[in-house]
């Protein structure tokens, strides 16, 4: 249902509802998405379920920067609540966890993998690690037509 380039939702509306409810100035509530994360759990599936194939490169780097960012609010939500995302895999959760992805089972490092394959290196102030030395994560979703 969601695999086809002309179906998937390139404006993201779900992940917005996300975004918009529980990302503020930078800062995720966590506690409150842990216990309503309904929306996050379709988006997740949404990416899952993707074929990138027919995605022009700004709609692929607008999906990769999406499902990075998705996938590390799901990390930490599950885990909630920790004190730092390095508490999980002993620092290495960013390649020991698996996400489905694309139709794939892929590591956060692999995923941050097909960002560089894309050469922007504007990717290091887009995708957010849920640690204080990362980017903020915008209460926003990445768009193709804005990148």
């Amino acid at each position: 249902m969601f695999g086809l380039a002309n179906s998937f939702d390139h404006h993201y509306d779900g992940y917005q509802s996300v975004l918009s409810k529980y990302v503020q100035n930078g800062k995720v509530s966590y506690e409150n998405l842990k216990s309503n994360e309904a929306s996050l759990t379709m988006f997740l599936h949404e990416i899952a379920d993707a074929d990138l194939t027919g995605f022009s490169v700004s709609q692929k780097e607008a999906f990769w920067i999406n499902a990075y960012n998705a996938l590390t609010l799901e990390v930490v939500v599950a885990a909630w609540p920790i004190g730092s995302i390095l508490e999980l895999e002993n620092g290495k959760v960013w390649d020991v966890r698996k996400f489905p992805v694309a139709h794939a089972l892929i590591t956060l490092n692999q995923l941050e993998g097909q960002l560089r394959e894309l050469k922007d290196p504007r990717i290091h102030t887009a995708i957010n690690c849920a640690a204080i030395s990362c980017p903020s994560l915008q209460s926003t979703p990445f768009l193709p037509e804005t990148l």
